[in-house]
């Protein structure tokens, strides 16, 4: 520390030290940060925003991370924590500083003007070749004024071989021409993730194309090889990337595994986790001014937490195949169509089968996977047929024709159905939560194999609110209301033939 004071107290009294002291003063600075990645984030830089609790812990960790040789490394950490200055800017200084100014990096993230505020930081450290900076005369990182710089591609004296020093781009955009050995992924999604499942896959895709661009780079310090893909960001959405990047772990040999740290804003007790720089005031602040899914996911990086289920999974009822076979003969059958046209193009057409007796409903079946309507309604047709289901019910959506291809589906298989129709004008999301009784008294259940049966029904259900689509739980809504009066109690399906 005493020798980066030295050299700080030169710059601001020209004169101070003789150019053998500068290089033996700064020879000392640069020994300290290839051993604290801390150090150099906060004194050499003066990212004086950061702190001990958390910062220092997440530099440590990332740095011990490093030297481990971990490739793939996820940190998810809450909105408005100063991520990005550490893990994005004050990393790719200290690579450069540290380790070599031939390693190339790609830097990518949803948010255009997070890209254009890293730009101009770095642009702040090496934005001439001259070494006049703090940063550059310590660590000899200068840009390179004889080849292309712009906004966002950034080229330092030292680099060698194809390809850029840092390059920034638009996450889900074009990679060609990029050979990275460090790649940045920071905060990859953003609200166009969360409400499209078309735009989901597309980034898992994207995504998915990022690791074969990497070549390594082999270090001179502790063997370490930088072929590395970092994601630094937030959760958007209970299937959104960070999901599919920790379900894929699962299956991931040991040496290529994610190294993945998740951190709340807040601890179990829902005290402050940084009370240092994040109070317990500027947290309730937050809170009072957004949804509790949006709290939830950009400050607790938990998609949807067990007590903010409308259905929590553990206190939903279920029967195993075997019971439900014994009672099936004994009970009644209910089919409910939700078309989910005239919607979002990502809207599932959800279809339900009802087992009604002994005042239960079972959700026995359904058809969960996007089917055309012209196609689906053939399929719902053979399964009524083999399930002697003589009643349905659909949502009228306004959307014409919806009766006449059902009625024409079943005619042509020589089945005979009365189909009924129910048009909502109340508020959907009152509807489906006014149900949450049946679903835990027991007078509702679900099948025990549901995850072979109806995977992603019971998604729509478990995660009601934060899963984006909703068509299931309206469906699950319909079916329940038919059946039910005032109080509680259900009506005879009997009486509705």
């Amino acid at each position: 520390m005493k020798a980066l004071h030295l050299l700080k107290a030169d710059r601001e009294a020209q004169g101070l030290l003789t150019e053998t002291e500068r290089t033996a003063l700064s020879a000392i600075v640069v020994e300290r940060c290839i051993d604290s990645f801390f150090f150099f984030a906060r004194h050499v830089l003066d990212f004086d925003l950061l702190v001990e609790n958390p910062h220092e812990r997440w530099a440590d960790n990332f740095q011990a991370a490093i030297k481990s040789n971990r490739k793939k490394i996820m940190r998810l950490k809450a909105r408005g924590t100063f991520k990005s200055t550490i893990y994005g800017i004050a990393f790719i200084l200290w690579v450069w500083g540290v380790y070599s100014p031939q390693i190339r990096i790609f830097y990518t993230s949803a948010n255009s003007l997070l890209l254009n505020e890293v730009s101009d930081k770095i642009n702040q450290f090496i934005g001439t070749d001259k070494g006049d900076t703090l940063y550059s005369s310590i660590f000899g990182i200068t840009k390179d004024s004889n080849a292309k710089n712009t906004s966002d591609v950034f080229n330092i004296k030292g680099r060698s071989g194809k390809g850029f020093s840092l390059i920034l781009r638009t996450a889900g955009g074009s990679t060609v021409g990029i050979h990275p050995n460090i790649v940045i992924a920071d905060d990859p999604l953003d609200q166009n993730d969360r409400d499209s499942e078309a735009t989901r896959l597309q980034k898992e895709r994207w995504f998915d194309t990022l690791t074969p661009l990497l070549v390594p780079y082999i270090t001179n310090i502790e063997n370490v090889v930088f072929e590395s893909i970092y994601y630094i960001g937030t959760v958007w959405h209970f299937k959104d990337l960070t999901y599919h990047i920790q379900e894929r772990n699962k299956t991931l040999a040991p040496s290529n595994k994610w190294d993945i740290e998740i951190e709340s804003i807040v601890d179990e007790r829902g005290n402050p986790s940084y009370p240092e720089f994040f109070p317990a005031s500027k947290i309730a602040e937050i809170k009072a001014n957004i949804s509790e899914i949006f709290w939830s996911c950009q400050y607790l990086n938990c998609a949807l937490p067990e007590g903010m289920q409308t259905f929590n999974l553990k206190r939903i009822h279920f029967i195993r195949p075997d019971q439900f076979k014994e009672i099936m003969p004994l009970g009644q059958i209910l089919c409910v169509f939700d078309p989910s046209l005239g919607k979002t193009h990502s809207d599932f057409p959800a279809v339900w089968w009802l087992h009604f007796w002994n005042d239960t409903i079972t959700f026995f079946d359904a058809i969960d996977t996007k089917v055309e309507l012209s196609l689906i309604v053939h399929q719902i047709a053979a399964r009524n047929k083999e399930y002697k289901c003589r009643k349905m019910v659909y949502e009228d959506n306004n959307v014409t024709l919806v009766k006449e291809a059902l009625l024409k589906a079943h005619k042509r298989i020589n089945y005979a159905i009365v189909v009924d129709s129910v048009h909502h004008s109340s508020n959907k999301e009152e509807r489906i939560v006014s149900v949450q009784p049946e679903v835990y008294s027991g007078a509702t259940q679900f099948m025990s194999d549901y995850e072979v049966r109806y995977p992603e029904a019971m998604n729509q259900i478990v995660f009601y609110g934060a899963y984006g689509n909703d068509d299931f739980p309206d469906a699950m809504q319909i079916g329940i209301e038919y059946f039910r009066q005032p109080h509680f109690e259900f009506r005879r399906y009997a009486e509705m033939l």
